[in-house]
């Protein structure tokens, strides 16, 4: 029979403060090619969320009034959020 081992879905403040150190002092000795990669492709994300915004922008009419600013604002935001969500991935 296996052991069950129980771990849970979030951290206690303590733990949260002591795993992000770490990361960070990991992330902050890394080379500088791997800095300026990340840097450029952050910046190149960025670049294309701003044109799925101004993409978006263009395209609805000023008849949509509040719906079309929390359609266009969500978009920008969004982009952000998919990229973020990957690049913790990627570096975890």
């Amino acid at each position: 029979m296996s052991e069950y081992i129980h771990t849970k879905a979030y951290l206690e403040p303590q733990e949260l403060y002591e795993y992000t150190s770490k990361k960070g002092v990991t992330k902050a000795s890394g080379s500088l090619k791997y800095m300026l990669s990340l840097g450029f492709l952050g910046g190149a994300f960025i670049a294309v969320g701003y044109l799925a915004y101004l993409k978006v922008a263009g395209s609805i009419p000023h008849e949509f009034g509040g719906l079309g600013s929390f359609i266009r604002s969500s978009c920008l935001s969004n982009w952000f959020d998919l990229y973020f969500s990957r690049w913790w991935r990627i570096n975890n």
